[in-house]
């Protein structure tokens, strides 16, 4: 997830620059502050001296840009060395480890001290072209070590020469390659365009060539030739810096070319600048270009601090016979209502920061770290070590009266412990009588049970008689001479119920017509008596006619089981 708003420190060889970029809603930057003081030779050779210079140039400029504190700090080159890269088209985990290898093999034995990041420039006979911004890691620490002194919390090293390609995208015309030169104090850093592949190059010119070859043609020491030098270069239209040191150059500027011989010393001086240059960008272009096709025409983009020097891009025109003119970078970016463009501000300079700045907002800035992974979680860890110290100590203290509180709660909730174990005890107690109980209930109910059963049974037999005797009267002049068990080997298992043997006799009626009508009767009662709850069936019915107008009857009672007799 990218940020609304970024911090960009650039520290060159020849200032000290610093400012605040937000997005806007229409997808481009606002300049919010802005900072810039020049870095000059006069400053000392002392480490000690120089580093409290700079550190106070750091405090002023934290203070116009409103307090921030995260910051990405911009680095040209050098000291960011640049190699170029070509590895085969593979997959991204075989492209990393290809660029590794090939980096380490390009910076011999000290690949391991300096840290590296890539940026893809195009691809060209089936090969990937990439740029390798490397720096040494002591470098790093020499230079986030002062910025963060002074309350700054440095986020990412960005090198500068892996964003200014931003500045060319949408530029370049059909046709034409499209190149940028940006003039620093020690180098120029080339950048060029063409059929869509993008060539970065470190040319060993910048301004202090021009303050050396300024110095000898006078023979002046460095410290006088760069204050000359940026008098007579200094141009209120195109480049107003809020240094007071260009401020005082201002007021010298005419003293220095009112003199003849120190005018002709500078044009003299700068005709040889601009040989050397125009040779470094000649070399450039034609290194970069394909032998085969057509070659387009080129134009070229001037940017950074040497963009002042007196008729530098007619001069570079007329030797190098291709289009050079001054970048206006300041389409890059709008101004605030508390920051007026183009008043106060170098332009030049700012252009250089937005440049980084779009590609920290709008693009993934995590390849262009050049701080990498463990020295990022080392510098956070740093950085976030006295906090957390001092969380640690707060929390310390603020623990004292929780544990005292703890102290006496635990001693109360103790005591409540034993007189919670006593009533425990107390409950098993009364648990095991209760279960005593229980058993004791449980015997009593079964016994209950058994004679209830036993008292069931005697009214089963009072119940089964009256019913025996109430069938009989329905029946009329009928009578039992017999009712008992049927005893003997013959008789079935108790499961099947008891079998009773029931004899009987029943008086026949003149009045009947046939002496069936006995046993019908006899049937009848017996399926009377199979409708009882107490009889299963009825067995082994047998008639007896022996006696005159008597009939006898024998038969077998089967009694049912579920019924207790």
């Amino acid at each position: 997830m990218t940020p609304d708003s970024v911090t960009i420190l650039d520290w060159g060889a020849s200032h000290f620059a610093g400012a605040v970029f937000s997005r806007t809603r229409k997808a481009s930057l606002k300049l919010e502050a802005w900072a810039c003081e020049e870095l000059l030779p006069s400053m000392g050779n002392d480490p000690q001296a120089r580093s409290e210079a700079e550190a106070a140039i750091w405090q002023r400029i934290r203070r116009r840009l409103g307090g921030t504190r995260r910051v990405a700090l911009s680095l040209p080159s050098p000291p960011v060395g640049v190699t170029h890269l070509s590895v085969a088209m593979l997959d991204r985990a075989n492209t990393l480890r290809s660029l590794e290898f090939e980096g380490r093999q390009a910076l011999g034995k000290g690949a391991e001290e300096r840290s590296r990041v890539y940026l893809r420039t195009g691809a060209s006979k089936g090969k990937d072209d990439w740029v390798m911004a490397s720096i040494d890691r002591t470098e790093i620490d020499r230079c986030t070590n002062p910025i963060e002194s002074v309350g700054f919390v440095v986020d990412a090293v960005v090198p500068q020469v892996s964003a200014l390609h931003t500045l060319l995208q949408g530029s370049a015309k059909e046709g034409i390659a499209l190149a940028l030169a940006q003039i620093g104090a020690t180098a120029t850093r080339f950048l060029h365009v063409e059929n869509g592949r993008k060539t970065v190059r470190i040319l060993p010119v910048g301004g202090n060539t021009l303050t050396r070859i300024l110095a000898d043609e006078l023979s002046l020491s460095i410290v006088d030739a760069e204050r000359l030098k940026r008098g007579l270069c200094h141009d209120d239209a195109t480049h107003v810096s809020e240094s007071p040191t260009t401020r005082r150059s201002e007021s010298t500027r005419g003293e220095m070319s009112g003199s003849d011989e120190i005018g002709d010393a500078f044009r003299r001086s700068r005709d040889i600048f601009t040989d050397r240059l125009q040779l470094e960008l000649t070399r450039a272009i034609v290194n970069q270009r394909q032998p085969a096709g057509v070659v387009p025409s080129i134009e070229i983009c001037l940017l950074g601090g040497g963009t002042c020097v007196p008729e530098l891009c007619p001069e570079l025109s007329r030797k190098l016979r291709v289009v050079v003119r001054n970048c206006d970078p300041a389409s890059m970016f709008e101004g605030s209502e508390s920051v007026q463009l183009p008043r106060g501000i170098d332009v030049g300079r700012c252009g250089e920061l937005a440049a980084v700045a779009r590609v920290m907002l709008f693009e993934t800035p995590g390849g262009l770290n050049l701080l990498g992974v463990s020295m990022t979680h080392a510098a956070a860890l740093s950085r976030r070590q006295p906090l957390m110290l001092g969380i640690a100590a707060m929390a310390a203290v603020a623990l004292v009266p929780p544990m005292i509180s703890f102290r006496t709660s635990a001693v109360a909730v103790g005591r409540r412990a034993g007189e919670i174990e006593d009533e425990v005890r107390a409950l098993d107690r009364n648990r095991a009588r209760i279960a005593g109980n229980l058993k004791a209930i449980e015997k009593a109910g079964a016994e209950i049970a058994r004679w209830r059963s036993f008292s069931a049974a005697r009214s089963n037999w009072v119940r089964f008689f009256a019913e025996l005797q109430a069938r009989l009267s329905s029946a009329g002049d009928m009578w039992l001479d017999r009712l008992q068990p049927l005893t003997g080997a013959g008789m079935p298992s108790p499961s099947l119920g008891a079998r009773m043997v029931m004899t009987g006799r029943v008086l026949e009626q003149p009045s009947e017509a046939s002496p069936s009508s006995a046993e019908t009767r006899v049937r009848s009662f017996l399926e009377a008596m199979s409708a009882s709850p107490f009889v299963a069936s009825f067995e082994q019915e047998r008639f007896d006619r022996s006696r005159e107008g008597i009939l006898g009857f024998e038969v077998v009672l089967r009694m049912n089981r579920s019924e207790t007799l």
